[in-house]
């Protein structure tokens, strides 16, 4: 019975496994026709953890198109939370254009749907990337406002002084310093201390975060200098017995100091005077001139600072004349007996 099983199953053989073929095919096509499909898009994420990074602030494809293919009662549930897109820079060592091909993961319940197929609407991206590096830059306070009339800056110090930046290399070295926030110095008359954060925007480097960062403002007076000109020069410490013969002479001064203070100053507040206690007899004479001027100010420049003068001896006056004496007469007075 065996024999004539097999004689009849290898009769014709090739024409039942063709059928056996058309069967199993019609059977698939018909598994398949039952199977839904549900297309999402889902944001491209770059993953960029090595030693590359990209070099523009965006992927030129931002998302991607994904079919899933299956049971239309599972695929019901699913959502774009359950699929994510990626591609990995970290495959590659050294900087260029490279074309990166998109991977798929799938959720746990994605995994366990059968059955299920996959099918992305684009499977490479192409990414310029390049070294990522680091370096210290220093920080740069930004003033906003000035100080009140009268003063000005002296110095501006921050502390940290300098911060931490990584990004693509052709970025981080061309950065020369990073500005903090507006620094408030409107009006200040005395020393400033502000503490602020860092204003830079850039996706593509990342600035060292969690610091503090504190402004030092130290401010000073205003210099000011202003010219008193044709000021009259002063004559002391002459010997009572000589007199100054020679017109009076003047000369131009400038003042400086603190703004406000020499502002209120007039000529009132100093004088000019030539020295003269080092003459002993008549004649022509070169002396020095000083200017004293009150605490807070200087003589920035004196246009004459020694003139020539001329002395004479005082003209003696005649000594005045005694009175004459006036005698009177004693006249004894009379006694009279009682």
């Amino acid at each position: 019975m065996s024999t004539k099983f097999l004689e009849r199953l290898s009769n014709n053989w090739l024409a039942k496994v063709f059928s056996l073929l058309i069967a199993l095919f019609i059977c698939i096509r018909y598994q398949t026709s039952r199977l839904s499909e549900k297309d999402f898009v889902v944001p491209l994420k770059i993953i960029q953890n090595g030693n590359l990074t990209l070099v523009t602030s965006r992927s030129p494809v931002s998302a991607v198109k994904v079919t899933l293919r299956g049971k239309s009662s599972q695929l019901m549930e699913v959502t774009e939370k359950d699929i994510e897109a990626y591609v990995d820079i970290n495959s590659q060592v050294s900087g260029g254009t490279y074309d990166f091909p998109v991977y798929v993961k799938p959720s746990g319940r994605l995994v366990l749907m059968e059955p299920l197929e996959i099918k992305l609407g684009r499977e490479k991206v192409t990414l310029t990337v390049e070294e990522r590096i680091f370096r210290y830059v220093p920080v740069d306070a930004t003033l906003a406002g000035s100080p009140a009339r009268g003063y000005q800056i002296e110095s501006v110090s921050v502390n940290p002084a300098f911060v931490k930046v990584t990004g693509p290399k052709s970025i981080v070295d061309g950065i020369s310093f990073i500005q903090t926030e507006k620094v408030d110095i409107q009006g200040i008359t005395r020393n400033s201390v502000q503490e602020v954060s860092l204003d830079y925007e850039n996706d593509l480097v990342k600035i060292e975060s969690g610091i503090v960062y504190e402004v030092t403002v130290l401010t000073e007076p205003s210099p000011l200098t202003k010219e008193f000109p044709g000021v009259q020069i002063e004559y002391r410490n002459l010997d009572s017995s000589f007199e100054i013969t020679s017109s009076v002479q003047t000369t131009d001064i400038r003042l400086k100091g603190q703004m406000l203070q020499v502002e209120n100053s007039d000529a009132s507040v100093f004088r000019a005077e030539a020295d003269c206690s080092a003459i002993r007899e008549e004649g022509t004479f070169e002396v020095p001139v000083s200017v004293v001027v009150p605490q807070g100010l200087e003589v920035d420049s004196q246009s004459k600072s020694r003139i020539r003068i001329t002395v004479s001896r005082r003209a003696i006056p005649p000594e005045p004349v005694a009175p004459e004496a006036v005698h009177e007469e004693l006249v004894e007075p009379e006694v009279h007996d009682q």
